[in-house]
C-alpha cells in the first residue's frame, strides 16, 4: 500500500515562505549592487578615473537596475565617453622611419604597438617608447 509522506506544517511554512520571497530577495541584492556600482562611479569620475568609472557605471546600467538608477547610470556614462581622450603614438627614428618593433608604455600598462589608439583618462601621462638598437625615451603628454 502507497502512503504519502508527510510533511509538517511548520516545514510547509517555511518552504512557501522561501518560494515566495526568494525572487525579492533577489531583486534587493541586484539593487544594491546596482546602487553600490552608480556610487562607486560617480567617486571614480569625481577622482578623475574616467576608464574605471565607465567599468562601475557599465554594471548598472543593466535592465535589472531599479529605473532611476538606471536612467542616472546611462547619463552619466554618456558624459564620461564623451570626456574620454585617446592617443595613438607613433615611434620614429631620426630619419621619420617608422619603428613598427618599438614598444609603447603608457602610465606603465602593458607594452602596446605604435599606431594603436588607446584610451586614457585626461590629465599628465608617463609615456616610454623602446625599441631594439635605441635608447628608450621616456617624456609626459
Amino acid at each position: 500500500m502507497y502512503a504519502h509522506p508527510r510533511v509538517s506544517s511548520r516545514r510547509l511554512a517555511v518552504l512557501l515562505t522561501i518560494a515566495l520571497f526568494y525572487p525579492a530577495i533577489a531583486r534587493a541584492d541586484d539593487a544594491d549592487q546596482c546602487i553600490e556600482a552608480a556610487e562607486a562611479g560617480q567617486r571614480l569620475i569625481t577622482s578623475g578615473r574616467l576608464l574605471e568609472a565607465r567599468t562601475k557605471l557599465n554594471a548598472c546600467r543593466s535592465r535589472k537596475c531599479p529605473t532611476v538608477v538606471h536612467n542616472d547610470c546611462e547619463t552619466f556614462a554618456s558624459k564620461v565617453d564623451a570626456a574620454l581622450s585617446s592617443v595613438v603614438i607613433a615611434a620614429q627614428d631620426a630619419s621619420d622611419h617608422d619603428l613598427t618593433g618599438a614598444k609603447v608604455f603608457i602610465d606603465g600598462r602593458e607594452p602596446l604597438k605604435p599606431g594603436i589608439a588607446l584610451e586614457v583618462d585626461p590629465g599628465t601621462h608617463d609615456l616610454r617608447v623602446e625599441a631594439d638598437g635605441f635608447v628608450s625615451s621616456t617624456t609626459q603628454i
